[in-house]
């Protein structure tokens, strides 16, 4: 069995990075593609903040 540093190990990422990086960019659009026009959301949540001013008068 054949044993691989880290060093040659990383040497062959750096040879391939770009196409890891057209890969992990392909897989990115995908996503985005799909949650804008396919998915549905599931939940909403709406929020109301009520903010009221207490004058404070001094006598």
């Amino acid at each position: 069995m054949e044993e691989l540093d880290l060093k040659e190990l990383f040497s062959i990422f750096w040879r391939k990075k770009i196409i890891i990086l057209i890969i992990v960019a392909i897989f990115i659009v995908i996503g985005t593609v799909y949650t804008y026009t396919i998915v549905e959301p599931k939940y909403e949540s709406y929020t109301t903040l009520v903010l009221k001013q207490i004058s404070k008068t001094r006598k």
